[in-house]
């Protein structure tokens, strides 16, 4: 009888185990690099324990991957920068649009004046074609591009030239605000975005029909 009664307890306990699993859904969410490391981290945390039941699986790539990977299916939900024209084929959301700020060379302010030499993204990466159009209006001449803001950052802190790179990089760089200079008179901003396959819409769509249906 203990012994069966032991035996019944360790089964409830695995039925038990089996409904808490399979109460837990699992998203498969894509993070660009950058954002993640700077900023993305702790906004998925939040939202993650903010009474959802998702068990979230969060992969990092960079952004073009970051939707590649949505597109097939192999995540759920994306959380990238730029890319609104090259993805009409998604449902893709305006989340932010993050401040570019400079780290100028030595860590103390700087007149911004036309032509000032700045290192910045690649022109290859998705941020480039968010921020292209503000770099050139402000008059910023590209001294040299890299594929990294963190780096980016980086540099600009050895004093390797002045660094343009999203505020959130800046600060997750540790830098106090003093020694980030905010960019004024010129917009420059990068947008950030969530990408999701369009079959959300259709289950939005149906419950519309049935509400309609049933009324």
């Amino acid at each position: 009888m203990v012994g069966g009664a032991a035996m019944d307890t360790v089964e409830a306990g695995r039925n038990r185990r089996r409904v808490a699993w399979s109460s837990t859904a699992i998203l498969a969410l894509g993070v660009s690099e950058s954002v993640l490391s700077s900023w993305g981290a702790d906004v998925v945390r939040r939202t993650r324990d903010g009474g959802s039941k998702l068990d979230v699986e969060i992969h990092t790539h960079r952004s073009p991957v970051v939707v590649d990977r949505v597109r097939s299916g192999e995540h759920m939900l994306g959380l990238c920068t730029g890319l609104a024209d090259s993805a009409a084929d998604l449902v893709v959301r305006t989340a932010a649009h993050e401040s570019m700020v400079l780290i100028p060379f030595g860590l103390h302010p700087i007149r911004l004046t036309k032509g000032t030499p700045i290192i910045t993204i690649e022109e290859h990466a998705a941020t480039w074609s968010s921020i292209e159009r503000g770099v050139r209006e402000a008059g910023f001449e590209v001294s040299s591009t890299v594929e990294s803001f963190s780096a980016i950052a980086r540099m600009a802190m050895a004093g390797l030239g002045h660094g343009l790179v999203p505020l959130g990089v800046a600060r997750s760089a540790g830098l106090p605000p003093q020694q980030i200079q905010h960019l004024k008179r010129a917009r420059i901003r990068r947008r950030s975005v969530v990408a999701r396959k369009p079959i959300a819409s259709f289950f939005e769509r149906l419950e519309e029909e049935v509400a309609l249906a049933l009324a």
